[in-house]
């Protein structure tokens, strides 16, 4: 039996660990010496230690957090069971110890306690760790009951890919459907993240700004394992290439965190593929070398005349001097090369050139590759470069794939406003219309909290505005009486009137930034259409802005789209197509006077 946070990393050979309990209380804990006091010592127990007090500790983690709080205080090493310490202690070789709470606890010595400390304590401290026989299966089986580890979460680090969100594995996709917690970087696409349900945590590592350091996302992963939760560390392109994947591997296989690591495509492979500049080419080159482009002359340099095609990552601020050593080493002037920056990502750049034509001052934007070799020539514009790219302002980008490249920039959240709706609220109405899939969304979500369900509509005629509207209706058990021909508040209008129907009372659940076009309508036909406020749309917080260079069309679904992008952007550049859904989104964007003159 050990105490878990002292396990050897290595097990040795033909053993294991074939339990960790769940273990008690995990702080570390302030011990006096009989007789010793210490003023004001219960308002702040290690900054009212004396200066020259000497505090007994073996860890060099604690000698720190104490050394930062109090520099007065004189750390002694202390080495001894729990019970050889305390007796250090009351000979008066001491006049404090620091220790860990289980294992006075353990030993019937809570009351030697004086004070608990906000100090970061080890993963696996206050658990116990049986150690077993890899093949006893009869001890396995007896520890076993007791393994809280079953109780942990799994961590699975994964590639995000390039950039472009479809080009996440399967694997991968479905691993963030299902996960409890993900924690990802700053260069992981916006659109794997923003709907997903779990709790979302952003390490933010980018060159020369982090929001977490590496320990400490490191400490993360086993605290959320621990805690139950199972994770994805998403990690930008593949997690072991240029990733610290491994570093994070090793250390959740330190602390005994069940793990898995899920490969993704590499910036080399997308930059290769989205700018048509092939890495292998029969009769040019039959091998690529990738190498960190951070390193500048110490990257890896090919000896002259070998061949082959390099790819140098996060390259661009090293161009000129990777393409200066590579020519010092005997490359030729002429050979091809590229950097192509933000690979996969509609504001994709590429500079194709020769070696030589790199040695001059140049700027270039990150995250790039940088791409040497006979192979490595540029031919024109690739297929991802002739598509065109959209800037897409509304909730639903999927439906608008087939017009070209779509950079999804949501100007628009949704947010519920109403929380239950009982079936009693809705007894008058003979008819309900819905306008927006976000409309039955949040309508039968307050639905369902008030305690019904679809079955509680049985006795009203349901109207959809369109197909997706529809298609969100069916989702509930709900296949609508009618839909508009025409999928616009007009439409609608025009379906009741064939219809006939009127003196009814209607009810249009709606957002709060809904017009009166379909009310009016409705009551002119001789119906009492009451709107039904339930859900609002929002500004996102931290909208991000961007790089407009490359989009050949903005969508705008709705008028709140229009203006939130006012807000942000300004203006359209004149280049760029405007693309609206209806009518009053149509007004609205010449209303708001977007295009930049």
């Amino acid at each position: 039996m050990h105490s878990a946070k002292d396990l050897p990393y290595d097990i040795p050979s033909g053993l294991k660990i074939g339990a960790i309990t769940k273990g008690i209380d995990s702080r570390d804990v302030l011990v006096l010496g009989r007789g010793v006091s210490v003023k004001n010592f219960r308002d702040n127990p290690i900054k009212s230690l004396p200066e020259g007090f000497r505090v007994g500790t073996s860890s060099k983690r604690r000698s720190a957090q104490l050394s930062r709080i109090n520099p007065g205080v004189i750390i002694k090493d202390i080495r001894g069971a729990v019970d050889d310490r305390i007796k250090q202690l009351d000979a008066g070789r001491y006049d404090a110890i620091i220790a860990a709470a289980a294992g006075l606890i353990r030993l019937g010595m809570r009351g030697r306690i004086d004070a608990y400390l906000d100090f970061d304590t080890a993963h696996l401290q206050g658990k116990l760790a049986l150690e077993i026989r890899a093949q006893d299966r009869e001890a396995q089986n007896a520890v076993s009951f007791i393994d809280d580890r079953k109780n942990w979460g799994k961590v699975y680090i994964t590639g995000a890919g390039p950039g472009d969100p479809g080009l996440i594995t399967v694997k991968g996709n479905r691993l963030l459907k299902t996960c409890d917690a993900v924690v990802y970087d700053s260069l992981s696409p916006v659109e794997m993240i923003s709907d997903l349900k779990c709790e979302k945590i952003c390490a933010g590592k980018r060159k020369g700004s982090h929001i977490m350091e590496q320990d400490e996302i490191n400490s993360l992963l086993v605290r959320l394992s621990i805690g139950g939760k199972d994770t994805v560390r998403l990690k930008g392109g593949d997690p072991l290439i240029f990733g610290r994947g491994f570093e994070e591997a090793e250390y959740l296989r330190k602390h005994f965190i069940d793990y898995e690591i899920v490969p993704g495509i590499t910036a080399a492979l997308a930059a290769s593929a989205y700018a048509e500049i092939p890495l292998t080419k029969r009769g040019f080159s039959s091998h690529v070398a990738f190498s960190s482009g951070h390193a500048g002359k110490n990257a890896y340099i090919p000896e002259a005349g070998k061949g082959g095609t390099s790819v140098y990552y996060m390259s661009a601020s090293n161009v000129r001097e990777i393409a200066g050593t590579m020519l010092d080493n005997g490359a030729p002037k002429a050979l091809p090369a590229a950097v192509v920056s933000n690979a996969s990502l509609a504001n994709q750049r590429v500079y194709a050139g020769t070696l030589e034509s790199f040695t001059a001052e140049g700027s270039y934007e990150s995250p790039a590759v940088f791409i040497t070799g006979a192979a490595a020539v540029k031919n024109g514009k690739s297929w991802f470069e002739r598509k065109k790219k959209i800037l897409f302002t509304g909730t639903n980008p999927g439906r608008y794939s087939h017009l070209g490249e779509i950079v999804n920039n949501p100007m628009i959240e949704l947010k519920p406003v109403v929380k239950k709706i009982s079936v009693s609220r809705l007894k008058k109405y003979r008819s309900i219309v819905f306008t927006s899939k976000h409309g039955v969304k949040f309508f039968f979500e307050a639905l369902y909290k008030g305690g019904a369900d679809a079955r509680g509509l049985h006795d009203k005629k349901i109207f959809s505005i369109g197909s997706v509207t529809t298609g969100e209706l069916i989702n509930h058990g709900i296949r609508p009486d009618a839909q508009a021909a025409f999928e616009t508040a007009e439409g609608l209008v025009e379906e009741f009137k064939r219809r006939k129907i009127k003196g009814q009372d209607i009810l249009l659940p709606c957002s709060a930034l809904s017009y009166d076009t379909l009310r009016n309508g409705l009551n002119a036909a001789g119906n009492r259409a009451e709107p039904f406020v339930i859900y609002k749309n929002v500004l996102p917080a931290g909208a991000e802005k961007k790089d407009l260079s490359n989009i050949d069309a903005v969508i705008f679904t709705a008028p709140s789209c229009v203006r939130n992008f006012r807000k942000i952007y300004g203006a359209i550049p004149e280049r760029a197509e405007i693309i609206t859904t209806g009518r009053i989104t149509k007004e609205a964007a010449e209303n708001e006077k977007i295009r930049q003159s």
